[in-house]
């Protein structure tokens, strides 16, 4: 059963840095550092075999499981105790209780005829798994080392499993990260990893074998963001044997659907599967307490627009539909003051924009009017439609009221239509610029930028009419020089 989140799109306008940095740092240390650790595995079970050393170790390996109780496997697999691709090698490797003792050369004594071909041997051997980052940096149960809590959560069996790993890091870390600061996002990523082995090791401290992967850090984001968005409905896909589809359910519903689901594979499949369940259970529960901590108490670092986002978008449309329908009926005294509402949610919305524009024209010089005038004429975007929309509304907001342009919005729009070469606005501009030149400190160099940029349009005659403008009125300044210049 695959349940994934899928409510949020990935805006590169705002990218998930932390995300995308941890990623990067898995994919990297993968194809850096473990990409032949696998050859390193069979040389060292090669070696094994073809040392002797499995003549040496094995028959005391076997004695101990039998010990130990393990006769399931004595039985299962004694017949292929001298074959290099049973699992022999593996399963004493990772026996904690006799790896002590042999280390400990507590089995092969200094006093066995054997010892002195036994030491050279298993040094050798111990030297080729210390040359894999697999093994030395992954995390085991009953070796655990204050670096491997960390540097297991970046290492993967093979590209299959970070590959897996990295897409649930992307889908959940994504959302979980712009929910909330930044560095305490990355600080829980790293807690619930760690927390996630805690809660595994106490089932396994009798084993080395080897626990390694991100899926129990994700597992913690995944708690997050269940506990996050809490009863906030979310869309999120699921894919059950053959059987696929989208559904929407409050968020904390996937909380328990994840951890059923994890402790069902625990129970029914942890004895035949190399999957770590119990650090996926783990990851689970430390992420929903992290989170409930962090809404609880420092609520401040939780990003409240980015959760509400979707009832935001949808009480906008909600209000927008109402607003287009009171047009559609010709109500517009109605219309008008949700425009101004959705504006004021959305003031980079042009469509919004226009709608309140053409609504509240209907009273010139009203507030309103002025209002939805000023907001599209201050847009600070400088592509062609906003231009053609800014360019649209100031010649009608001239034609039709008593205009109210503040100074610095009119240094913005004078700047703007220098820019695109709109000649005609800037010039109505110019004139009111002229006419109370005393609020205007820039107009010198406003009037030598349109001199300059009439002259390469071939408009020379209107590019001295400014030029004559400087010499009359700012005569000491370097614009009227350089206007003086050109157009000798």
């Amino acid at each position: 059963m695959l349940i994934i989140p899928f409510d949020k799109k990935l805006e590169w306008q705002n990218p998930p840095i932390i995300t995308l940095i941890l990623i990067a740092v898995n994919v990297l240390i993968y194809f850096s550092f473990q990409l032949h650790d696998d050859e390193k595995m069979v040389e060292a079970s090669h070696y094994y075999y073809r040392s002797g050393l499995a003549e040496i170790e094995l028959p005391h390996f076997k004695k101990a499981l039998i010990e130990q109780d393990d006769i399931e496997f004595v039985d299962e697999w004694q017949d292929s105790i001298k074959q290099e691709q049973s699992p022999w090698f593996f399963h004493m490797e990772t026996n904690k209780a006799f790896m002590q003792a042999l280390q400990n050369e507590q089995i092969i004594t200094p006093s066995d005829p054997l010892y002195a071909k036994w030491k050279s041997k298993r040094t050798h051997l111990n030297e080729i798994f210390n040359n894999s980052v697999t093994w030395t940096y992954s995390l085991k149960a009953g070796d655990p080392k204050l670096l491997t809590f960390i540097s297991h959560m970046f290492l993967h069996a093979d590209f299959s499993h970070l590959f897996g790993n990295m897409i649930f890091l992307l889908a959940v870390g994504f959302i979980v990260e712009l929910s909330m600061n930044r560095s305490i996002y990355l600080f829980a990523y790293l807690f619930t990893g760690i927390c996630s082995a805690l809660f595994y090791i106490p089932s396994a401290s009798d084993s080395l074998i080897p626990s390694l992967g991100a899926s129990g850090a994700i597992a913690g984001l995944m708690g997050m963001y269940a506990v996050l968005f809490n009863t906030r409905k979310v869309r999120f896909f699921y894919f059950i044997y053959v059987y696929f589809d989208y559904v929407k359910l409050p968020a904390i519903y996937l909380l328990v659907l994840w951890l059923g689901f994890e402790v069902y594979q625990q129970a029914a499949y942890s004895r035949y599967s190399n999957v770590n369940y119990l650090a996926h259970i783990g990851g689970l529960i430390s992420g929903a307490f992290i989170a409930f901590i962090i809404v609880k108490f420092q609520s401040k670092h939780v990003n409240h627009d980015y959760l509400n986002e979707h009832d935001t978008n949808e009480e906008f449309n909600r209000t927008l539909n109402q607003a287009n329908s009171f047009v559609h009926d010709l109500q517009f005294e109605n219309a008008v003051p949700l425009f101004a509402q959705l504006v004021e949610k959305q003031p980079l919305n042009r469509e919004v924009l226009f709608a309140y524009y053409k609504t509240s024209k209907l009273d010139v010089n009203s507030e309103a009017h002025h209002r939805a005038a000023t907001a599209i004429l201050s847009l600070s975007e400088n592509d062609a439609a906003t231009n053609q929309l800014v360019i649209d509304t100031f010649n009608d907001y001239l034609s039709t009221a008593k205009v109210r342009l503040t100074v610095s919005l009119v240094n913005k729009l004078i700047r703007r239509f220098i820019s695109i070469n709109a000649f005609l606005e800037a010039d109505k501009l110019i004139l009111f610029m002229q006419k109370y030149s005393d609020k205007f400190n820039h107009l010198p160099q406003y009037l030598w930028s349109l001199t300059n940029k009439l002259v390469r349009s071939g408009q020379r005659e209107q590019a001295m009419k400014y030029s004559q403008y400087l010499l009359s009125s700012y005569p000491a300044y370097k614009e009227t020089q350089l206007a003086k210049d050109l157009l000798a």
